[in-house]
């Protein structure tokens, strides 16, 4: 009698260890993961809160643009002179976007922590770049606005290159567009002209933004992938059209 309690008292304390084992096994799995869930949602706030400086600044610039044309200030005069390095003097400070006579903004080169540091030897790394001879489609003509002998469907158009991907991916998810297949939509050529031409003050053909699947057309703000081969080479960029023509 003895012997048969004793085993049964075995039993019973072998079968609380093993009960022990498994909850403390299933309290480790339900921290991981939540820990893991924590991190992810502070990842994704984290890039929201890049993707909204993004925007704050582009549409700074697109709002100085539009208050200076409604003051007189042509298209064509239009100075990016005093910001990123390399642009065109108008020769007076109210023509300049980055004069307090002119639009008023003040130059802010784009955060490292918005940018891919493995395309750091890239042209345009860590600047803002607004383009020469570049139309997106559909904004607001018609496919073929790189190829119409006219310029006067060109856009003035900035663009923040060689952002990171996730960035990228969360910018387009903030503005209702698709990423197919869970990436970028992929530019079907060159997004921009030889060099890396800056605006100067003029609209000729040139480049278009668009994508095979469509996914671009018609919007003035978005980000793509480069294609291999083309300008950019690859990479993911971000666009706002701060002027549609």
């Amino acid at each position: 009698m003895k012997r048969t309690a004793s085993l049964s008292s075995r039993g019973n304390a072998l079968w609380f260890v093993l009960l022990g084992l498994f909850l403390l096994g299933a309290l480790t799995v339900f921290l991981s993961r939540s820990g893991s869930s924590v991190d992810q949602s502070g990842d994704v706030e984290q890039l929201r809160i890049m993707s909204s400086e993004i925007f704050r600044t582009a549409k700074g610039i697109e709002e100085a643009v539009r208050q200076m044309q409604a003051r007189g200030i042509s298209e064509n005069d239009l100075s990016f002179d005093g910001g990123p390095a390399g642009y065109t003097d108008c020769g007076r400070d109210d023509c300049k976007i980055f004069k307090s006579a002119g639009g008023g903004q003040a130059y802010k080169a784009p955060r490292s922590a918005w940018l891919d540091s493995d395309a750091s030897a890239e042209a345009l790394y860590g600047t803002w770049f607004i383009p020469a001879n570049v139309c997106v489609d559909g904004v607001p003509s018609g496919a073929g606005c790189d190829t119409d002998s006219s310029g006067m469907s060109e856009d003035l158009v900035l663009i923040l290159p060689w952002i990171r991907a996730d960035l990228c991916k969360q910018i387009n998810r903030e503005l209702g567009i698709d990423n197919p297949a869970g990436n970028p939509p992929m530019e079907t050529g060159d997004a921009w002209t030889a060099g890396n031409a800056k605006f100067a003050g003029t609209f000729a053909d040139g480049a278009m933004i668009d994508d095979a699947a469509s996914v671009l057309t018609g919007k003035r703000a978005g980000c793509f992938a480069g294609k291999a081969g083309s300008l950019p080479n690859g990479g993911y960029h971000y666009f706002h059209v701060l002027l549609r023509r």
